[in-house]
């Protein structure tokens, strides 16, 4: 049994760190804190693609302490092909 939960959240920033990895700040839509977390904690990060989504694990990498943001880095290699593709055109920069 999962106790998760979904929260929407929006690309803030990205930044190329290595030629297959970028990293990305998530932060609430509404501008509302994001819940806290602690050392070692983990998301699934969705992606929509019309009928198609896909899901992967990721590491949270930002402090445990901020909630205004949430920040984790993709490899971007180990997504699969249509991920990648998804990931790399609508999320090179910030959304507005």
């Amino acid at each position: 049994m999962s106790d998760y939960q979904m929260f929407e959240t929006i690309v803030r920033d990205v930044e190329q760190i290595t030629a297959q990895v970028k990293r990305f700040t998530l932060v609430s839509p509404t501008g509302a804190p994001l819940p806290g977390f602690s050392g070692g904690s983990h998301i699934i990060v969705q992606m929509q693609d019309g009928e198609q989504r896909y899901s992967n694990a990721y590491s949270l990498m930002s402090s445990p302490l901020d909630t205004t943001s949430w920040q984790i880095a993709v490899r971007l290699s180990r997504l699969p092909k249509a991920a990648r593709v998804l990931c790399i055109s609508r999320c090179d920069r910030a959304i507005p």
